[in-house]
């Protein structure tokens, strides 16, 4: 039995055992927190040399570290000088006017010649000529067809005039009010749907017999693919590369329905080897390279949400809330040596990229590449997923260049023909009147394929795959069929 006073001495022991309980509890959070500060603090300093050396190697090659720093770096442009305010003037225009068409038998710009297959008769009988178009650029339009484009070239006259005045000076800038990674650019819907005005206006002009007109529109369309040339935006590059495609394949029938002047078609060779000259993504690149840099800045200082990285399953930046939670602040402080050598690795990927931007070897093009297997096998998060949003990009810039340069050799042969009365043997033999020199394509490093058929000539690369998939490739697949391949190239139907 205890004592009155063995109740007390027991009373007052159990305080002093919680006592030291709850210091040593604060004592191991405080070492903990200490070993995390630690290590959080020499992560951040490896990060940091990791990143710092990865941006100087970016400063050494002429990259800008920020959106800021690029826009600050793009010369001006007097707007007396200035295409794109021409072509900004026929953008409102065309909207005042409408891009859809009165009718629904208009090619290019009819949704339901491109959609789906209609029940109406007649509209069924349009659609399967708009097909047999893709496989034979010979194919005259349907007489309703064409009533229905000249009506909605009519109308547009205006904006058709806005383009032509546009198309006759040589620089051309956008302006662009950079708001961070949601900045709006109209322009590029508006350039596209011009182009395919300018197509349709190319094929009244066949349909009608003014060859020269109808050159004109090609001109027209060309120097609107080429005011996009320069933008520092990725978005803008592959816009470009779309509405070259067009282009080309309105080109196509131009050649194909038409008998074209020496004058003419030694003009045309001209343009394209100007819109070849000229080609380049890199622009578009350094503009994604500043804007992830401005990312991942927003992130490390901690002026970004972390919420941010939920929308870049798509490789697409969404805009951030302006404030981040008082939490998510903290929390990006243990995080920043992570973030830091995550944006190392990105850095070190768009290195590879404006190493081979400008001149990349098939081996470059076809294999895998070394960068992006590290990353795909790497902890970095962010890296994995904005990546491969633009590991495509060099490719498609490079089936563009293909495409053009066949061009430019159809061209050339095409001039042959007209003065020989027969297609040339090869490539070769357009040396050194017609072509300065055989067109190699970029996949292989061989001069492009060449193929002399019954009714015209055949000129491709064999694509990002590096395998020819024949010439049959270039006639559109029968119905309820998919094309197989990737080859790309310029066709001739005489």
């Amino acid at each position: 039995m205890t004592t009155p006073d063995q109740e007390d001495e027991k009373r007052s022991i159990r305080p002093s055992g919680l006592f030291r309980l709850a210091r040593f509890l604060l004592l191991a959070c405080l070492f903990l927190i200490t070993l995390v500060c630690i290590a959080a603090g020499l992560l951040d300093i490896a990060g940091s040399n990791r990143l710092a050396t990865a941006q100087k190697a970016a400063v050494d090659r002429g990259l800008a570290l920020s959106m800021a720093d690029l826009f600050a770096g793009l010369p001006d442009i007097p707007d007396s000088e200035n295409a794109a305010l021409i072509y900004l003037d026929a953008f409102a225009m065309f909207d005042a006017v409408g891009t859809n068409p009165e009718s629904p038998y208009v090619p290019l710009v009819s949704r339901h010649l491109e959609s789906y297959k209609p029940e109406d008769k007649k509209l069924a009988e349009a659609k399967e000529t708009y097909d047999q178009m893709g496989r034979d650029a010979r194919t005259p339009l349907l007489d309703y067809m064409l009533e229905g484009s000249i009506v909605y070239v009519a109308n547009r006259a205006e904006v058709l005039d806005l383009l032509h005045q546009a198309a006759s000076l040589d620089k051309s800038r956008y302006p662009l009010d950079w708001q961070g990674f949601q900045t709006p650019l109209p322009h590029l819907s508006k350039a596209r749907a011009s182009a395919r005005l300018l197509g349709v206006a190319a094929y009244v002009d066949v349909e009608e017999g003014r060859p020269a007109d109808a050159a004109s529109r090609v001109h027209d369309s060309l120097a609107l693919a080429r005011s996009l040339q320069g933008e520092p935006m990725l978005i803008s590059s592959l816009v470009e590369m779309a509405m070259v495609s067009i282009t080309v394949s309105n080109l196509q029938r131009v050649v194909s329905r038409t008998d074209l002047s020496d004058d003419d078609l030694l003009s045309l060779q001209d343009d394209f080897r100007r819109t070849l000259a000229t080609f380049s993504c890199r622009p578009g690149f350094e503009g994604e390279f500043a804007n992830l840099l401005d990312f991942y800045d927003g992130l490390i200082s901690g002026r970004m949400s972390l919420a941010t990285v939920r929308s870049l399953g798509s490789g697409s930046v969404t805009s951030p809330p302006d404030q981040p939670h008082l939490a998510e602040r903290m929390l990006t402080i243990p995080l920043r040596g992570y973030l830091r050598a995550d944006e190392a690795m990105a850095v070190r990927y768009y290195l590879r990229i404006f190493d081979n931007i400008d001149n990349p070897s098939p081996e470059y093009l076809t294999s895998p590449d070394p960068v992006l297997d590290e990353i795909d096998n790497s902890k970095f998060l962010l890296c994995r997923m904005l990546v491969p949003a633009v590991s495509r990009a060099v490719m498609q810039a490079e089936l563009a260049r293909a495409r053009l340069r066949a061009v430019i050799a159809g061209l050339a042969a095409l001039r042959h023909y007209k003065d020989h009365g027969s297609w040339p043997d090869s490539l070769e033999t357009l040396v050194p009147v017609y072509l300065d020199s055989v067109p190699i394509d970029p996949f292989t490093a061989k001069p492009l394929i060449y193929v002399i058929k019954d009714d015209g000539i055949i000129i491709y690369g064999v694509g990002a795959n590096a395998i020819d998939d024949g010439e049959g490739y270039y006639a559109e697949p029968p119905e309820g069929t998919e094309r197989k391949g990737d080859d790309v190239g310029f066709r001739i139907w005489k």
